[in-house]
């Protein structure tokens, strides 16, 4: 099993230590992780206040082994319309194994905080959600994997964590599918969204509806903040994965290496 989406204190939000993330990877008996970590900056707040320093991110992970689980370097890059050079500088610092595209915050405003909640509708966000990550991916294209699409899903503020559907955002997300496949970008399957609904982000049918337009990379990771969010749901949902597709992949130097999801789960 696999995931390649987890985070250590390099990440302004989190503050476990690596070790005890990869502790809690061999104790769940994961084969291979990538510590994916914030390259962020937040709405409203200058830079650097939630961008690592590399010399961080080197000291964090410089000596760390496991003689049980592989583990992988990558990034979690927050897209926003303008900061593309901005990715290809922190790029260039270091080879990563793995990097994520993720979207943190809509045409200025961060899902996460209250005041976005409360200035618009559920339908609205979900809906200007999926639009502007298509808006986005057309000025980006240097990343690997497409992150937590349908996040708002989880975000503490959507008290009913309603599940997107296809029959009410199915537009917005073929719009999103056509431009990552024309890209050659990958998408994720990020199991956090379990933690509050029954289904991950993005849920299956926009995974199978991916797939079906030719979609051919997926990852698969939890999120994890702390040891014990290490590798949640990933079994369950790989069992699921294996009726859509044969495959999941994990990165090696910013290259998609496929695995038999039947060898592995």
């Amino acid at each position: 099993m696999f995931d390649f989406h987890m985070h250590s204190w390099v990440s302004d939000d989190c503050s476990a230590n690596p070790r005890d993330m990869v502790a809690a990877a061999e104790a769940a008996g994961l084969r291979e992780i990538c510590f994916t970590d914030h390259m962020d900056a937040k709405v409203g707040a200058p830079e650097p206040s939630s961008v690592y320093r590399i010399e961080d991110y080197n000291r964090a992970y410089e000596n760390l082994h496991s003689s049980r689980v592989k583990i992988r370097l990558g990034m979690e890059f927050g897209m926003t319309i303008n900061n593309r050079p901005r990715l290809l500088e922190e790029m260039a610092k270091r080879e990563y194994d793995f990097v994520i595209g993720s979207i943190h915050s809509v045409r200025g405003e961060c899902i996460f905080f209250d005041e976005f909640w409360e200035k618009h509708t559920v339908e609205e966000i979900y809906a200007d959600y999926l639009a502007f990550t298509a808006e986005c991916l057309k000025v980006h294209g240097d990343f690997h994997v497409l992150g937590h699409l349908t996040c708002p899903t989880k975000v503490d503020q959507n008290t009913a964590h309603e599940v997107y559907s296809m029959e009410k955002y199915g537009d917005y997300a073929e719009e999103v599918f056509r431009v990552l496949i024309d890209k050659g970008i990958g998408m994720e399957v990020n199991t956090s969204g379990l933690r509050v609904s029954d289904a991950p982000l993005p849920p299956l049918p926009f995974v199978k509806r991916y797939l079906e337009m030719g979609g051919e990379i997926l990852t698969i990771g939890s999120d994890a903040h702390r040891p014990e969010a290490v590798g949640r749901r990933i079994t369950e949902t790989l069992a699921q994965l294996k009726e859509l597709t044969p495959w999941i992949c994990t990165f090696e130097k910013g290259k998609p290496v496929y695995h038999r999801i039947s060898d592995i789960c």
